[in-house]
């Protein structure tokens, strides 16, 4: 796709509540192990959903990023020196593991805990916190009713409308992409409506004027 900022990308796990789930469930240990389910995100850097992948609470992000990194819905250009592509990451990736699948897929990995990240943001001049956008995408997400609680019984159901609300988000960011692109267009549209509109309020006043004159010579007429 064209526009997507491949060269920082973020990931990061989140949990929600599945009390009738039966596929891809597991006790949520922020939730006094009642069931749950967790969606491992990957998204670019504006915060656009690159991949999805659904599992139990009770699985470690870790064990998730593999499968999220493959996962990529669109082709993935191949990253090289002038075009390094970013992995940053919380401390739940953190450990070799994780960063040897990054580094395997050719990310360079960027794993930080909050306290870190905000350190460096404090010391280090023009530094930018870039993670924040994959989180800004799972509010995103909850903010459909159907995901903030999970109520579906099978991993279909579930990963479909993870899918589905991934995909409008895309469409929404759409604007932020092509942003100037489309206020041009419709500046342009907008612009020619309004000119056509003046054309024709200028030929209607015309005919008016000139049905207005012939009733007036004709009244004329009539009354002398």
């Amino acid at each position: 796709m064209e526009g997507i900022a491949w060269d920082w990308q973020s990931v990061d796990g989140a949990m929600v509540k599945a009390p009738l789930a039966v596929e891809c469930v597991g006790a949520n240990p922020t939730d006094r192990g009642k069931k749950g389910r967790k969606r491992s995100l990957l998204v670019d850097g504006r915060g656009v959903p690159l991949s999805l992948v659904g599992s139990g609470a009770n699985v470690h992000d870790v064990k998730l990023l593999a499968a999220t990194l493959d996962g990529v819905v669109s082709a993935r250009p191949t990253p090289s020196g002038r075009r390094p592509q970013h992995l940053c990451a919380d401390a739940g990736n953190k450990g070799a593991l994780a960063k040897k699948s990054a580094q395997a897929r050719g990310y360079q990995p960027l794993i930080q805990q909050r306290r870190e990240e905000a350190e460096a943001k404090k010391n280090q001049p023009g530094y930018r916190a870039r993670r924040w956008v994959v989180e800004r995408t799972h509010s995103w997400l909850n903010r459909y009713r159907k995901l903030l609680v999970s109520f579906e019984k099978t991993e279909e159901g579930y990963v479909a409308l993870l899918t589905l609300a991934a995909a409008m988000i895309c469409w929404r960011q759409t604007i932020v992409i092509y942003g100037y692109a489309l206020s041009s267009a419709v500046k342009r549209i907008l612009r020619g409506h309004q000119d056509d509109r003046v054309a024709a309020t200028g030929q209607g006043k015309g005919l008016c004027e000139a049905a207005g004159g012939g009733g007036t010579g004709t009244g004329a007429g009539l009354r002398g």
